[in-house]
């Protein structure tokens, strides 16, 4: 066996750049033939988040990593200091030397986890709807009202969620203390010098959407603040009948005071139905008469709260979803029915399977709540000039399993597939 020294001698110099954990920095290639002679030079270690790089062998002391400009370490082989390395790990760099980013890392294990689960829901979603079809294709539809209810004849919030079935409640939006109302009152107090973005669109195409074409155009967009936006919304004649106008407000709006009413809300709710909320997918809405949601559906639980206006819902059960035409959950649009946007002008003869399809609908008053269950699809249209404040709460782990959420786990993959495509170019 050799001694110390001997194995000292007979180990790979670490100017080696071709041994693992080393590498020769750009910078190097390019000047070994100019100012800096390989010799006379150090290759410095590559560890786990610290720098590359190549140190003036003639600078013992404190020796300058070309690459890094103005950055020294305590030595020349030493590695920069921990919060140099925590810099450039956030960064996605170290050194000269590029290395997977912590997110990507976190997007594959995503991908791979919703990748799994659009495996095991897509035969589940498959017999769902062959299930479906043999309960329905013989059944005469028709519409029925959504039941109303009171809090005060002792149904608690809690027992009318687990319940499962839509219902309008009439005191809840009473029942929550807010310090500040998101009523035309309310919200005038809220950032009154915030500029922001006010939509125009065609107004014999008043139709909301995420993605999809219901021949929803945008003709203008305006900068206003929130005062004349409500004098406008809310005052007779207001909105130009050649348009249409309606905006989401998310809870960084209005300098973070529709976060400050949504929060408290949140805080009220949980109390009230023991289940968490998700403030930050939550917001007010206000939108002019006409503006219409097309049918579709939501992974999570929902309270739809109407402080101002009137709307009209119109509701189907989730087995109903193949008779209301919804879209492949493998296409972008697979949120959406291929109904109309109103879909009560459905042609019988051009979408004949509606006629299984039981339409539950009910009106919206000033006041009232709308109960919305996971996976119920749902359609919108105003009334009159409203406010509405969209609630959400989180999205519960047995929801995952449900078929309807293949949709959405196909909609995430895609994302992260693109997102991690365009990264990797």
């Amino acid at each position: 066996s050799r001694t110390p020294a001997r194995r000292a001698r007979h180990r790979p110099r670490p100017t080696d750049a071709s041994l693992p954990g080393y590498a020769v920095p750009p910078e190097a290639a390019s000047l070994s033939h100019q100012s800096v002679d390989s010799s006379d030079a150090r290759f410095v270690r590559v560890g786990p988040g610290g720098g590359a790089g190549l140190v003036h062998a003639g600078e013992p002391s404190v020796g300058r990593v070309l690459g890094h400009p103005g950055e020294t370490t305590k030595g020349p082989c030493e590695t920069p200091s921990p919060s140099t390395r925590r810099r450039r790990r956030s960064s996605g760099q170290t050194g000269d030397v590029r290395f997977p980013r912590s997110t990507d890392l976190r997007s594959a294990l995503v991908m791979s986890a919703v990748g799994g689960l659009i495996v095991v829901l897509t035969p589940i979603w498959v017999v769902d709807r062959l299930v479906a079809w043999v309960r329905t294709r013989r059944r005469r539809g028709g519409s029925v009202a959504i039941p109303r209810v009171s809090l005060s004849d002792g149904i608690g919030l809690a027992a009318l969620m687990d319940a499962g079935r839509p219902v309008i409640i009439s005191d809840l939006y009473s029942r929550v203390d807010l310090a500040i109302r998101p009523d035309v009152d309310g919200l005038r107090s809220v950032a009154p010098a915030e500029l922001f973005a006010v939509p125009r669109h065609r107004a014999d195409a008043p139709y909301f959407l995420y993605v999809g074409d219901y021949g929803a155009e945008r003709t203008r967009t305006d900068r206003m603040t929130i005062g004349p936006f409500l004098d406008e919304m809310f005052a007779p004649g207001g909105v130009d009948t050649d348009s249409c106008t309606y905006k989401l407000f998310a809870i960084d709006a209005l300098d973070g005071g529709v976060g400050d009413i949504i929060r408290e809300m949140g805080t009220r709710l949980e109390e009230m139905s023991g289940r968490r909320a998700d403030p930050s997918a939550s917001g007010i809405w206000i939108g002019s008469e006409g503006v219409t949601t097309p049918l579709h559906h939501d992974a999570w639980t929902g309270l739809l709260f109407q402080p101002v206006g009137s709307k009209r819902v119109a509701m189907y059960a989730p087995h109903d979803r193949g008779n209301i035409y919804f879209c492949s959950p493998f296409r972008p649009t697979g949120r959406w029915s291929r109904l109309p946007a109103r879909s009560a002008e459905a042609e019988p003869w051009t979408f004949p399977r509606v006629s299984r399809a039981v339409r539950h609908e009910g009106t919206l008053r000033a006041g009232d709540t709308l109960f919305i269950p996971p996976y119920w699809s749902h359609e919108v249209e105003a009334l009159e000039a409203n406010i509405s404040i969209p609630f959400r709460f989180a999205t519960r782990r047995i929801d995952h399993l449900n078929p309807g959420f293949l949709r959405p786990a196909v909609e995430i993959f895609h994302k992260k597939y693109v997102a991690t495509s365009r990264s990797a170019s």
